[in-house]
């Protein structure tokens, strides 16, 4: 972090206009919001790197359906559309059993 702040990045608010006509520094500008003594400033978008992109793993974010928690979600919904289906019959059979 020390190394960031000896840098000013603290101070400096990025615009990311393609043909440099960014208007940011009307907003951003006067003392720094951290109180170092430091002035704000603006400046053109930095150069970026290229990155590769990791390889999909799906069962990080989307583990997927269990057969028997698949067949829950199934029934429910059939009971759900046989209830949509019955308006003035506001108790479902399951419920009545």
């Amino acid at each position: 972090m020390k190394k960031l702040l000896d840098l000013g990045l603290q101070s400096i608010q990025y615009t990311f206009s393609a043909d440099n006509l960014s208007e940011a520094g009307k907003l951003y500008r006067g003392a720094s919001p951290s109180n170092d003594g430091t002035e704000l400033s603006t400046e053109q978008m930095p150069d970026g790197f290229p990155m590769t992109m990791s390889p999909e793993r799906k069962e990080e974010f989307a583990p997927g359906l269990d057969p028997e928690l698949l067949a829950l979600i199934q029934a429910t919904a059939e009971q759900e559309m046989k209830d949509a289906d019955n308006p003035k019959d506001t108790t479902s059979q399951a419920a009545r059993k």
